[in-house]
């Protein structure tokens, strides 16, 4: 518990909403920075790392109504054990998907700079920039959950 003021705050209730809302706020960053290199005067490259990008992104900012409503009804039909472990399987997919997409996302705002994309050096200098960072934080973590998820899954088969 942390106390704030006369308030007492249980920290554990709080985690899901505030990773919700980074999650949508910069998935929807690197959307705006996406659909920005597809401006008519924009020549820089389109190829199928673009349109990956841009659908995970649609479906990360989607994610967190998508996975509560998920569990949600999980709950409703399934025993308890059943739904941890089919979450634990759908968190190991999507965490897998996450680390392609840092992957992804690595080279293909690589290659825009590489490249000198106007765009993406001019008219979005800021989100470059930001990019730049963020793909070097979410390459760690997404092999950071790639790690632990393995992990997890040889416990859970060990047991």
């Amino acid at each position: 518990m942390v106390e704030f003021s006369s308030k007492k705050i249980n920290i554990v209730k709080y985690p899901t909403l505030v990773g919700a809302v980074v999650t949508v706020a910069i998935n929807a960053i690197i959307l705006y920075y996406i659909l920005g290199l597809e401006k008519a005067h924009c020549d820089c490259t389109r190829d199928p790392q673009h349109d990956f990008l841009k659908y995970l992104t649609m479906f990360n900012i989607a994610w967190p109504l998508v996975a509560t409503v998920l569990i949600t009804l999980l709950n409703y039909v399934l025993k308890t054990n059943v739904v941890k472990v089919l979450w634990y399987l759908v968190m190991a997919s999507y965490t897998f998907v996450l680390l392609y997409g840092s992957i992804i996302l690595w080279r293909y705002v690589d290659l825009l700079n590489r490249e000198d994309c106007k765009c993406a050096e001019n008219d979005m200098q800021n989100i470059n920039t930001f990019l730049n960072i963020w793909r070097w934080i979410q390459l760690v973590f997404s092999a950071l959950g790639a790690i632990g998820i393995l992990l997890i899954g040889i416990k859970l088969l060990r047991a």
